[in-house]
């Protein structure tokens, strides 16, 4: 008997909201779409409140899963809850947010109006009667449209990636997990619309249907809306170091935000100011019911100023911590995710490294193989001397285990790259004393250090050929340490994404960065073998490959 696929996952990210997650949780329990046509699934984005108690109080409601991860961001919580998702929708829902009875009815509907897998589906969001006359509220939705701009749609059009909003849309599961997903550089702001215009290159298209309505309940003041344009201009900042593509420096308002902030810049507290008192006017107008004359006018306009003012200082603020950022945008591979360089590191080594990396003679022969400088940079942040450290594959990086002083493992099947390497590290003052080159292929070498002390970081760099990747994680998972950390090196290539795909996927590791050819995980459980069925990733690839293949083929290749 084919497997029943839900209709819809409604994917819920939550963060120290679990009074507002239990009025959604309602919501979802009062659905007019069969209960059994959807799941939910509920990633916690590490609250430290009464979430985990919330979900369980409505186990049973509706078929539902729930997954705790370390706090990592919006974007990253949305990739956790899709790869745990089944459905063939994946609807995004907020936290804060209450879903109307036929929500789910709707989107399903459109989507069946749209069957194709590049349509996505855009519903409305309005505000609850509590806040809709909020002066902060109503500006940001109705006049100024900083939140919003649904006074500009119309019920069924088609939109381009720009209209593909966070919280309020649906789209073909199917679609992300063969195109791409959500890039987790981005922790507030722009994941979204950034996905978009990734999927835009595969004729990503946006349904707006003005009867799949959320209900927006929780209101922002004047400083916490400012606060979030600030962090939506860093997050615009780093979306347009992503993409060089003229529609994307245009829909961040980079180029033009760089010299505007500085016309700003001196009056940028006295616009704040000014709109902070009028806005405390105004509400206390409210208040004693007395009649508001031009003031409502003013307040917009002091709103307004200040409100841009917020996000040019973002973005400029941005720029000025980067330095410029990456030499070039880094553009996202198909079913991957891509990123740059993460703002939080330096943008550069120190001089003592620098200088004996880029001084590197050939390594591999006529080149130098290695590691992208955001990789390095993250190594050298976080290795100390005191670490036992591992890696699969020779070059920048042996060099950079050398220099940090790491008890080091090189697997390596050339001997003349290791002698290399000693040779350019000697001629630098760098000691190699306490780094082992163990020469051979990695699924002969490995099998030999496993009874070794638990180390505390692997890198993943040898061999890229099929399987050679997945021995590598094979025989490394068991001998890092619980807390340890794995880093998979060019993900860009089928072998090194599936396995980031796993690990993605898999709850017993915890992503913990992401470069523009890599990621690195936090070992948070110790590694047992497990049965395929225990296994997301692999659960979900059946899934995948019985839609394309069809389930009767699948079915027979059941035990």
């Amino acid at each position: 008997m084919p497997s029943q696929v839900p209709l819809c996952s409604v994917l819920i990210c939550t963060y120290n909201r679990a009074n507002l997650l239990h009025k959604t949780l309602e919501g979802l329990r009062a659905q007019t779409l069969n209960q059994a046509q959807f799941e939910v699934v509920i990633v916690d984005d590490g609250s430290s409140d009464e979430t985990a108690a919330v979900v369980e109080s409505f186990r049973g409601s509706f078929p539902s899963r729930y997954a705790y991860q370390r706090n990592a961001g919006l974007a990253s919580a949305r990739n956790h809850a899709l790869f745990l998702a089944t459905g063939e929708t994946a609807l995004f829902l907020d936290d804060d947010d209450l879903p109307a009875p036929t929500l789910l009815e709707q989107h399903v509907r459109t989507h069946r109006a749209f069957p194709e897998k590049n349509f996505a589906v855009l519903g409305h969001t309005r505000l609850d009667a509590s806040i809709a006359h909020d002066p902060v509220m109503s500006f940001v939705t109705e006049v100024g449209k900083f939140l919003f701009s649904y006074p500009d749609l119309t019920d069924g059009d088609v939109l381009g990636f720009a209209h593909f909003w966070g919280g309020r849309s649906s789209c073909k599961r199917s679609f992300l997990l063969e195109y791409g997903v959500f890039n987790p550089v981005f922790r507030f702001g722009c994941e979204d619309i950034e996905l978009a215009f990734r999927l835009s290159k595969h004729n990503f298209k946006v349904v707006y249907n003005s009867r799949a309505v959320t209900t927006m309940i929780r209101p922002f003041s004047f400083e916490q809306f400012c606060d979030r344009l600030e962090k939506q201009g860093r997050s615009n900042y780093v979306f347009s170091r992503l993409h060089s593509d003229a529609e994307v420096q245009k829909w961040t308002e980079t180029p033009a935000a760089l010299s505007e902030w500085d016309a700003i810049r001196p009056a940028y507290e006295v616009l704040r100011r000014s709109a902070r008192q009028l806005d405390k006017i105004v509400r206390e107008k409210m208040t004693a019911s007395l009649p508001l004359g031009g003031d409502i006018e003013l307040l917009h306009e002091a709103y307004s100023a200040a409100f841009r003012a917020s996000k040019m200082k973002g973005i400029a603020e941005a720029a000025a911590e980067s330095k410029g950022g990456p030499e070039e945008p880094v553009a996202a591979g198909r079913g991957t995710i891509q990123l740059t360089q993460s703002a939080s590191l330096r943008m550069d080594l120190e001089p003592e490294l620098k200088a004996l990396l880029d001084s590197s003679p050939s390594i591999h022969e006529t080149v130098t193989w290695g590691l992208g400088r955001d990789t390095l940079l993250f190594l050298e942040e976080r290795v100390t001397g005191t670490w036992r450290t591992l890696e699969t594959g020779c070059g920048l990086s042996t060099m950079l285990f050398a220099y940090k002083g790491t008890l080091h493992t090189c697997v390596t099947p050339c001997e003349d790259e290791a002698l290399r390497v000693k040779g350019h590290c000697a001629a630098h003052g760098v000691s190699t004393e306490r780094v082992t080159f163990a020469i051979g292929c990695s699924d002969r070498v490995l099998p030999g250090l496993l009874s070794s002390s638990a180390l505390d970081l692997v890198l993943i760099d040898g061999c890229h050929g099929f399987p050679m990747p997945f021995v590598d994680w094979l025989y490394c998972a068991p001998r890092l340490g619980l807390g340890g950390i794995l880093v998979v090196d060019d993900t860009h290539l089928w072998t090194g994404g599936v396995l980031k795909d796993f690990l993605l996927s898999e709850p017993d590791w915890e992503l913990e960065a992401t470069f523009a050819r890599g990621a690195a995980f936090r070992k948070v459980r110790e590694f047992r073998s497990k049965e395929w069925t225990e296994q997301p990733y692999v659960v979900r690839q059946r899934a995948l490959y019985a839609e394309s293949h069809g389930s009767a083929t699948v079915q027979t290749a059941q035990p």
